[in-house]
């Protein structure tokens, strides 16, 4: 019996392996417009046209100039979170984590609203072992948008791995195929939480 519940354990994580690998290419992806700033916020044109050759050059993968002007559009106006966020997405495509962090950090000091930092601090959370805090940002991500693809996953993994919340995870697995079509893994993932209730 407790070969076969390592067995399980062992499956169970090298899914959450799979999954991450295919999280972290769908997270940075730049953030594609200002919905994420406060609706009566005023923005220059000029503001917005660094914005969207930024969001170009990221999608073109030039990171180093997307960064340069990410950097010029907050000197224009600190108070958007998008430019922070963007350069988090890019720092964790360059796997310097640290600094992703603080980009995202920095974007929620601008707007605790921006679901892409929140749903990014949970994933630094859940690694620091706070699945309290990381859980919470989640739900908050979700209250916000609660059709955020990477918040559904990540917390339905968060519930089954580490808070052995067995209900919570089938329900944010089964939210998550039903945004995003049906996904090998996950069907699979559903498929033992649901022999386990």
């Amino acid at each position: 019996m407790k070969l076969l519940s390592h067995k399980k354990n062992v499956i169970k994580f090298l899914l959450l392996v799979m999954v991450s690998i295919v999280l972290s290419a769908c997270e940075v992806a730049p953030l594609k417009h200002d919905k994420w700033e406060t609706p009566d916020a005023v923005v220059s044109e000029e503001i917005k046209q660094r914005y969207a050759y930024a969001l170009q050059l990221m999608g073109a993968g030039n990171t180093e100039a997307a960064i340069r002007v990410l950097n010029h559009v907050s000197q224009l106006d600190d108070s958007l979170s998008g430019p922070y966020a963007n350069r988090g997405l890019i720092y964790l495509k360059l796997e310097n984590r640290e600094k992703a962090q603080q980009q995202f950090e920095l974007a929620l000091e601008r707007n605790s609203r921006n679901v892409t930092a929140l749903n990014q601090m949970g994933i630094f959370l859940r690694e620091k072992k706070e699945f309290k805090a990381a859980r919470l940002n989640y739900e908050t991500a979700l209250t916000i948008n609660k059709n955020h693809l990477n918040a559904h996953l990540n917390l339905g993994i968060l519930c089954d791995i580490y808070l052995q919340d067995k209900v919570c995870a089938v329900e944010h697995f089964e939210a998550y195929q039903s945004l995003n079509g049906e996904d090998e893994t996950v069907a699979n993932w559903l498929v033992d939480l649901r022999e386990q209730l």
